[in-house]
């Protein structure tokens, strides 16, 4: 081999085992039969999921190996940094509450867990230009569920999917911008049942919620509810809003909007309702019936 060639072997070494450093680093690992100190290899697992986020780098993943509950190793957790944290083969429990404040244009992942409120919010999420994935969650037993509440002039995006969000008494989503900016959400394939309400949305919000189910709620399946003036835009389509104490569907206030298509809204006290000049539009091809009474949405074409 010449020494060129040697030169570019050794190099690419080299490199390759920085790599591997940098993808090792950026990883950490919990389990309930770890211990709180080092890097929280996979080899040696730390025991909290707040100490493996101090040793973990911004964007990095923190992976929970078992399902043990104790609230020792999953107890309520600030998340200030962008990162994943994932149930690695098992469900990850947390009894208490996630606070998720990332940096200014934060990104975080939440994979593979079931979070036990106990009162307070479950998810709560906050701060500027966010990019927010809850993937493969339960979330029981809060006040709310998810609260979101982004700030700043930017728009901040959060997608709930594949997840159940239960028995929360104020509401199972709880979507509400502190400032200028829009939040964008998507909710899919999710089941928001047994809440005070299913999906609220108020000033600045746009959302979509798309094959899923919000039922057995004590007031709304859905409410788009316009407070200072801001554009709501609610968007439902291939879903069931069913068996809820108050509306399926509801529009308050003159900037408030509710689209739905393909969506079966029934035994509702009210089907669809509306107030205060908001809008609640169809597409003509739901099915709303066996409700105590409705009002008549607004049809419009699909094309």
């Amino acid at each position: 081999m010449n020494t060129k060639r040697f030169r570019s072997t050794v190099l690419l070494g080299l490199l390759y085992l920085f790599v591997l450093c940098i993808h090792a680093e950026a990883q950490t690992f919990v389990s309930g039969k770890g211990q709180d100190t080092g890097a929280c290899p996979r080899a040696t697992p730390c025991l909290t999921l707040s100490y493996s986020l101090s040793q973990t780098p911004l964007g990095g993943r923190v992976y929970v190996l078992d399902a043990l509950e104790e609230d020792r190793r999953f107890a309520p957790l600030a998340i200030s940094q962008s990162v994943s944290i994932i149930g690695a083969g098992a469900r990850a429990g947390v009894r208490g509450n996630i606070y998720v404040t990332p940096e200014v244009g934060g990104q975080v992942l939440l994979k593979g867990l079931d979070i036990r409120a106990g009162g307070g919010t479950g998810l709560a999420i906050q701060g500027e230009r966010l990019t927010v994935v809850v993937d493969d969650c339960t979330i029981t037993d809060g006040a709310d569920g998810i609260t979101f509440s982004p700030t700043g002039a930017a728009n901040s995006n959060l997608n709930v999917r594949n997840s159940i969000i239960a028995r929360n008494s104020t509401a199972g989503l709880y979507i509400q911008p502190l400032s200028t900016g829009k939040a964008l959400v998507v909710i899919e394939n999710v089941n928001v049942n047994n809440n005070g309400q299913g999906v609220l949305a108020y000033d600045n919000s746009t959302v979509t919620l798309r094959n899923s189910v919000s039922s057995e709620n004590v007031f709304s399946g859905v409410r788009s509810e316009a407070v200072a003036g801001g554009q709501v835009s609610v968007f439902v389509e291939h879903s069931q809003m069913s068996h809820n104490g108050g509306s399926g569907v509801i529009a308050v206030g003159a900037t408030a909007v509710v689209r739905i298509t393909d969506v079966t809204i029934t035994n509702n006290l009210v089907g669809v309702n509306y107030s205060s000049g908001g809008v609640v539009y169809s597409y003509g091809n739901n099915a709303i019936a066996a409700n105590a009474s409705t009002l008549a949405p607004t049809v419009t074409p699909l094309g």
